[in-house]
């Protein structure tokens, strides 16, 4: 078997795999509706739909199509809130107070992205299913190996290679703040990552008394720091592929989530090619059946209940790619917070150097993964919530 039939192999399974953990969270939704429903992984009951696959072939690279013709404003996809991966879905591999929770004064020892990326990084969560673990495993292998496009890689390792710092500086000085802005976040977030599993005490022996161990609990995932390296790939998919999510929570900055099947999409400048994407609550008796419903038939979200819907306002054929549109972004602030640009040159507002063709990077440079900021949910930091 040849190195292309491998990685053939290796997506279709991870296809399969992530349909699988997609059809499980469908059909566990809490709310029944009347009358006999269809199965499989296209549509479930509930009104729950996946009309998308991963291709690799894409003009984009590595993105979403669709598996069959669909209709103008046809919903495409829906992703429950169980399958979300937040502070909420989270919540119980940390103790109370760590992470942000609904409420005044619940800010968390963590924010919403420190707390995702130490998530990310430990294999082992508290008391989980061999269920769950499976799906944990699933949406791990979906994630990119590395960010080796991105102006933040480039910044952190500019010191050990040459080539990096090489691209860093021929970086328009625009782009170049917006990644200086990246890395310092960054490391602010390691050190409170840091700060939070230094002080967490040792754990438990046989040997200590229970007044002891009750005085002190702490989360499993503080045991032990994960690596400089670990973490930095756990934040940059984080930060490029979250999206706005409410949650009710104080800090606008932690309403956030991370979206399997659908962090897939790739982004399109064009806001009429791009799929609609809405927060919605469960869909009413009379529109569950029907994937082409508008989302006004459906419930208000209740803050971190709220399922997500994908629709195609103008429709589409079997095998076109679903695209979306990570917000009004140009060029440079595409490079400097997703890791490509569409143009062949830097943007022509920015003050430019030189543009070596390593540069020269397409939406889907990352691996198709990059994440994105839908008009009205956003990404993490990129655009203000829904009204």
């Amino acid at each position: 078997m040849d190195q292309e039939q491998e990685q053939e192999q290796e997506q279709e399974q991870e296809q399969d795999q992530l349909n699988v953990v997609w059809a499980r969270h469908a059909a566990l939704q809490p709310r029944e509706v009347k009358g006999k429903g269809q199965t499989g992984v296209h549509h479930h009951r509930h009104g729950h739909v996946n009309l998308v696959s991963i291709r690799s072939d894409l003009p984009n690279g590595r993105g979403l199509a669709l598996t069959q013709d669909v209709a103008p404003h046809e919903l495409v996809l829906t992703l429950p809130a169980s399958m979300l991966i937040n502070t909420k879905t989270i919540a119980r591999d940390f103790d109370v107070g760590d992470v942000p929770r609904p409420g005044p004064g619940k800010r968390g020892k963590l924010t919403a992205i420190q707390a995702l990326c130490l998530w990310l990084c430990r294999s082992s969560p508290r008391d989980v299913e061999p269920e769950e673990e499976r799906e944990r495993a699933a949406f791990l292998e979906s994630l990119p190996r590395t960010f080796v496009t991105h102006p933040v890689m480039w910044a952190l390792n500019k010191d050990e290679d040459e080539h990096s710092g090489q691209l860093l500086a021929c970086l328009p000085h625009e782009t170049a703040h917006r990644v200086a802005a990246q890395v310092e976040q960054l490391q602010e977030d390691w050190k409170a990552v840091s700060s939070y599993c230094q002080a967490a005490p040792p754990v438990a022996s046989s040997s200590s008394s229970s007044s002891s161990s009750a005085a002190a609990p702490h989360s499993p995932l503080a045991e032990r720091l994960p690596s400089k390296q670990s973490f930095v790939h756990a934040w940059l998919c984080i930060s490029t592929r979250s999206v706005y999510y409410p949650l009710g929570l104080p800090s606008r900055g932690d309403n956030l989530t991370l979206a399997p099947i659908l962090d897939m999409a790739n982004h399109t400048p064009h806001p009429r090619q791009a799929a609609t994407v809405s927060i919605v609550g469960a869909p009413t008796p009379s529109s569950s059946g029907s994937s082409s419903s508008s989302a006004s038939t459906s419930l208000a979200p209740i803050p971190g209940a709220g399922r997500i819907e994908v629709r195609l306002p103008l429709g589409g054929r079997k095998g076109d790619e679903v695209c979306i549109t990570y917000g009004p972004h140009d060029d440079s602030r595409l490079l400097a917070e997703y890791g490509f640009h569409l143009a062949a040159t830097p943007p022509p507002t920015a003050q430019r150097r030189a543009s070596p063709p390593s540069l020269r990077l397409k939406a889907g440079a990352t691996g198709g993964n990059s994440c994105f900021a839908p008009p009205g949910i956003g990404g993490i930091g990129h655009s203000t919530p829904p009204p």
